[in-house]
């Protein structure tokens, strides 16, 4: 029986690592031309096409609750390269969160876009199945922002995975902009014999460097602190913004780990303690284990039974625990307890 709470709870653990290395940005191979897919806009009620219309299109799949996607918009947001027409961009919400959620998302990091991004929104295996299309194997998108370019001839030339400054995305424009209609790469890119970005030389960076240089003002010796920007919830963690003190500036954006788990423990633990009589039901699709203070709650409170609603490998399950039960064979040494463990031990004990 302990050894498949420790199953249940390394599932979890690997479930909640917030973390994962971005990817360098891949070239594609020929034979990636005029790959389409629809995903659904959130105003106006019509489609988003990955086709191009005549200029360079950047997709960006991203999650409401993701720094790396954060840093990106908001980078892109500002770029003088977006507000001068020479890309279109599409950010795409790959959790299918409510249009208002994405709204909410658009004017807090994306305002100075002035409209220039289309928001959108689709299922996580969508935006995996247009990623295939590329030849990659089911499963390849496994860290967001997803970033798709794609040319004027609508050829999807280079994807990237994680934080991409819009910066660092002004340096392909060029290429996709003067695109021959077929794409150059033989490979991811890595392999080739000249590993440079396209339309970016080593001389040229130096001049945008020794520009931006030049223009801008003396820096801030920043004196950065983390703020709290969203609260966590029982389903999202908390994000934090690293910001200068001094000048206001946000450095970096990070969620806070195992925040929203946190969150759902210490709801689920209230709700316990503060029902009235009868029945308290939780409903969660995506935690599976409850720790000591909600068995604490359960113990305190004899007279509520607590069914709980969750999901477990994409499959519906209702675990009820009957008023007055005793938790204490519901949890191992260190408080854990996973649902499906305790459905297994009250129906034994019945």
């Amino acid at each position: 029986m302990k050894k498949k709470i420790v199953t249940i709870l390394t599932a979890l653990l690997l479930l909640m690592v917030p973390v994962i290395p971005a990817m360098a940005v891949e070239e594609l191979p020929s034979g990636t031309s005029n790959i389409d897919a629809n995903f659904f806009a959130i105003d106006g009620g019509g489609m988003i096409s990955t086709q191009s219309n005549g200029k360079p299109k950047l997709l960006v799949f991203f999650k409401v609750g993701c720094g790396n996607c954060i840093n990106t918009l908001s980078t892109i947001s500002k770029s003088d390269w977006l507000k001068n027409g020479e890309v279109e961009v599409c950010a795409i919400e790959c959790e299918f969160q409510t249009d208002d959620v994405i709204r909410n998302f658009r004017d807090t990091y994306c305002s100075e876009a002035g409209g220039m991004i289309q928001f959108g929104k689709c299922h996580y295996g969508d935006a995996d199945a247009y990623l295939q299309k590329t030849g990659a194997p089911a499963g390849s998108f496994s860290a967001t922002p997803l970033v798709a370019m794609i040319d004027v001839n609508n050829n999807l030339c280079y994807v990237h995975q994680g934080n991409l400054p819009a910066d660092d995305i002004e340096d392909y424009i060029p290429t996709l902009q003067a695109s021959s209609g077929s794409n150059s790469g033989s490979g991811s890119g890595s392999g080739s014999g000249d590993s440079q970005k396209p339309g970016s030389s080593t001389d040229s960076k130096k001049d945008k460097k020794d520009k931006k240089s030049t223009d801008s003002k003396p820096g801030c010796d920043h004196v950065a602190e983390y703020f709290t920007i969203n609260d966590a919830t029982s389903s999202d963690d908390a994000l934090s913004a690293y910001q200068c003190i001094k000048c206001g500036a946000v450095l970096r954006y990070e969620a806070v780990p195992n925040s929203a788990y946190a969150t759902f423990l210490a709801d689920t633990a209230n709700a316990i303690l503060n029902a009235g009589q009868g029945e308290v039901t939780i409903n969660t699709d995506i935690w599976t284990c409850f720790n000591r203070a909600v068995f604490d709650a359960i113990k305190s409170r004899p007279d509520v039974a607590v069914t709980v609603n969750y999901s477990y490998k994409g499959e519906p399950y209702v675990l009820h625990i009957p008023a007055g039960t005793n938790v204490d064979s519901l949890m191992d040494e260190n408080g854990f307890g996973g649902f499906m463990y305790i459905q297994h031990v009250i129906n034994t004990s019945k």
